[in-house]
């Protein structure tokens, strides 16, 4: 059989003299024809062929055996149930004793499942409701593990099937509600920032909470925020704060001289007092509740319209040589940043130093600096004076995954006869010296012929001869400085024995020996996107 006449290029057999088809597309024209063997392997004679459209005349029936429980793995509510035994509808004489799919099988068109969830109620797989994880569950699978669930917070499912035309199936009969309960704090918020909104408001807003206390995925519920008045440059005792209003957004506008109220947010009192202004602190809370530590804080000393952006970013992991940009988006002029880095108890490990060069840039060496969660804190100075702050929080490691980086530059061949050069450049981010000794070259050409003849490292030759095939591992010997100790950047060049083409690249390992990171070996890789340009793609 096939989808078109005179292309009959599947087989099925069978003993009898009918056979059930499966795997076809859910619609569509397929062509027949039957020929008869023997033992002896003799076939016959094709009949004439027919034709019969594929329709979508099944309906899944309703998934059974739904069961909710709280993770105890991690944060979360596990979904599970029965895989789907068959659909409801039938196509007459498609299984049974007088049909010909005998075997009668599990649901031939299963195409997967919807599953669904509400907030303490049942979720009736109404459009309207929350559709969970992927659109659609595969037709394999028998659990879901939810984890955009708040703690301590009841949640409602419902599942059905859907065949392979996405036709969906009768709701589970009974939806089921569950709930994962917890002790463990949120992560306190980040990158608070407070700013004068008005001459009775101020706007305060950080970044969303999704980690608790121990990096670990979770939702919170709402965040709390909290004010005390001081000094501009002085931030009040934590003792000082008291509760001003609740927010499940991100974002609170403290009314302070209307009362109680205000779009987005609230807030209770007067004006601070003359001389000082008001600062503010947040926290996140789950359902049970548990709340976080309260957040660094930041005062509304001046309007300032700009949201602040440090690399690296929150969570990442650093080691070496770290360079930090503090990049501002906003329609003020910024005329000064500065930085200053503390470990998680909360000792300075590096500045304040400040800039008023633009890009704001900074270089922090954590080689000698335990393995930490740190504290980058800056803070940015406007042309009116105002200063706001933002915080990332980064991870460093004693060991790196790799010493050596791109630079990410295209690079232009230098057209040497019968020659195209493919060139990479790598700086040390580790420490003052690394000892390069082994290199291994990987190339794949449009041209098979293509040989290696030669790899120059900052401008002289590394290895001897020519007309290396791939691959080719050459023992070298380069001392590669560090950035930090006045080191330039590593330029890595291919000499080939012919011009190379759109799409031709390489790869190559590079293995290299340090007192403080012992030997590694990093990969890269490098490919000619338009003609004479090379562009490094790892």
């Amino acid at each position: 059989f096939g989808s078109s006449t005179g292309n009959l290029n599947q087989v099925r057999t069978t003993g009898g003299t009918s056979v059930f088809v499966d795997g076809l597309s859910p619609t569509g024209t397929y062509y027949f024809a039957v020929a008869a063997s023997d033992g002896g392997g003799n076939t016959s004679v094709s009949s004439a062929e027919i034709n019969a459209t594929n329709l979508n005349n099944t309906v899944p029936g309703a998934v059974t055996g739904l069961a909710v429980a709280p993770s105890t793995a991690q944060p979360g509510i596990i979904v599970s149930w029965a895989t789907l035994p068959a659909n409801d509808g039938t196509v007459t004489g498609a299984s049974g004793a007088a049909g010909c799919d005998f075997n009668k099988p599990v649901n031939r068109d299963l195409g997967g499942y919807d599953l669904f969830r509400e907030s303490g109620s049942d979720p009736d797989t109404d459009p309207g409701d929350e559709l969970v994880g992927p659109a659609t569950l595969t037709e394999a699978a028998i659990q879901h593990l939810d984890t955009s669930v708040v703690a301590c917070r009841d949640y409602t499912y419902d599942i059905r099937a859907l065949d392979a035309c996405s036709v969906p199936g009768a709701d589970q009969a009974t939806p089921l509600t569950a709930t994962y309960t917890t002790t463990t704090l949120p992560a306190a918020p980040l990158n608070i920032s407070a700013t004068e909104s008005s001459a009775s408001t101020n706007s305060v807003f950080w970044d969303r909470v999704n980690t608790d206390v121990n990096g670990v995925a979770i939702v919170v519920a709402r965040y709390k925020i909290y004010r005390a008045s001081g000094i501009a440059g002085v931030p009040p005792i934590i003792s000082s704060y008291t509760l001003v209003g609740n927010s499940i957004t991100e974002s609170f506008v403290d009314n302070y001289g209307a009362g109680v109220g205000g779009g987005g947010g609230g807030g209770v009192g007067n004006p601070p007092p003359a001389g000082e202004i008001y600062y503010y602190r947040t926290s996140a809370l789950d359902a049970c509740p548990n709340e976080s530590a309260l957040s660094i804080a930041d005062g509304a000393a001046c309007a300032f319209d700009g949201l602040i952006n440090i690399s690296p970013g929150n969570g990442q992991t650093v080691y070496g040589v770290v360079p930090i940009d503090i990049t501002v988006s906003g329609s003020d002029s910024y005329i000064a940043a500065g930085v200053e880095i503390f470990d998680s108890s909360g000792n300075s490990v590096f500045g304040p130093v400040t800039t008023s060069t633009t890009p704001f840039s900074f270089s922090w060496d954590t080689r000698s600096l335990l393995p930490d969660t740190y504290t980058i804190v800056a803070r940015v100075v406007n042309s009116t004076g105002c200063t706001k702050a933002a915080f990332s929080q980064v991870n460093t490691v004693t060991t790196p995954a790799c010493c050596l980086s791109q630079t990410g530059q295209d690079l232009v061949s230098d057209n040497r006869a019968n020659s195209n050069i493919v060139v990479r450049l790598l700086a040390n981010l580790c420490e003052n010296n690394l000892d390069a000794t082994e290199l291994t070259v990987t190339f794949n050409m449009s041209n098979s012929q293509t040989r290696l003849d030669d790899i120059r490292w900052n401008g002289a030759s590394i290895i001897s001869g020519q007309n290396h095939a791939s691959p080719s591992t050459f023992t070298i010997s380069v001392t590669i400085p560090s950035v930090f100790n006045g080191g330039t950047e590593q330029e890595v060049t291919f000499d080939f024995d012919r011009p190379l083409s759109v799409g031709d690249g390489l790869s190559f390992d590079l293995t290299y020996a340090g007192a403080v990171v012992g030997q590694q070996t990093c990969s890269f890789t490098a490919a000619i996107t338009d003609a004479g340009v090379i562009a490094v793609i790892n």
